[in-house]
């Protein structure tokens, strides 16, 4: 069996909320246009930045060439997350925002992605939902998103959710590599939010997890058939890959260590 290693390099796994309310870090990335390395400011958002939240969305989703690869969070949410239902971490180039990821808690069961993939009621009880992780365009590839990510993660584990939960578009590349190296891993494919396919990841924070590297398989994530068949029996997905200049997922056997029950 292979590790599933969680990528959380900040270190703040166990802090509680008080101290993670005032904690910014920085961490280099590149400006895309010029390749000029900058700091990037890593700390969680305050109400009042809901408008500079919103404008980076609206100017994400206005240069998508598809726009169902990316769900627009409605301000209204947004706005719930950053008051009382949740966090969001931000990520900054001197005064601007050029990243978010927000996370919401507690769901309400109608609202809740978990129940696509049959998480048991004391998993959706225990869950944090993730809504909505946009870089900016010209900051893309410095693992800001997946900085973000695990923000968002550490926070809402030390607010006792022991469960994450999220949806991907499978032609979301940039979302993929953000999501799964911090430990959230494809259980379900569907067809929600109107027709647009949606991946349902799911991450039991508490456990370790590991997969059977022999049943490794890697499917397009164009064929839907092979991955729905897999996910139907009992195959997890656990990372994105290229092969042949196609945007792949691999498929394995998954399994959780804890001394809970594997979530179901």
């Amino acid at each position: 069996m292979a590790g599933i290693d969680r990528e959380w390099g900040f270190g703040l796994k166990g802090l509680p909320t008080a101290t993670l309310e005032h904690w910014s870090a920085e961490a280099p990335a590149s400006y895309r246009p010029t390749g000029q390395i900058c700091p990037i400011t890593y700390r969680y958002l305050d109400d009042p930045e809901i408008d500079t939240v919103l404008a980076l969305q609206d100017r994400v989703l206005a240069g998508l060439p598809n726009p169902d690869v990316l769900r627009a969070v409605p301000a209204d949410r947004h706005a719930r997350i950053l008051r009382t239902q949740g966090r969001t971490a931000g990520a900054f180039d001197g005064r601007r925002l050029i990243g978010y990821a927000a996370a919401q808690y507690p769901i309400t069961l109608t609202e809740h992605q978990g129940r696509t993939i049959n998480l048991s009621q004391a998993a959706l009880d225990r869950s944090a939902q993730m809504e909505g992780l946009v870089v900016d365009p010209d900051y893309r590839g410095g693992r800001i998103g997946r900085r973000l990510n695990e923000l968002r993660l550490v926070y809402a584990l030390a607010r006792g959710f022991r469960h994450a939960v999220a949806t991907i578009s499978p032609r979301n590349r940039y979302s993929l590599q953000a999501f799964v190296p911090t430990g959230l891993i494809v259980r379900g494919l569907s067809r929600g939010h109107g027709k647009a396919l949606r991946y349902t990841l799911h991450d039991d924070l508490g456990s370790e997890v590991s997969f059977d590297a022999e049943t490794t398989v890697e499917v397009p994530t164009a064929d839907l058939d092979a991955q729905d068949a897999l996910l139907a029996e009992g195959y997890s997905g656990i990372g994105p890959t290229l092969v042949s200049g196609a945007l792949c997922m691999r498929y394995a056997r998954v399994t959780w260590k804890s001394a809970d029950r594997k979530p179901q």
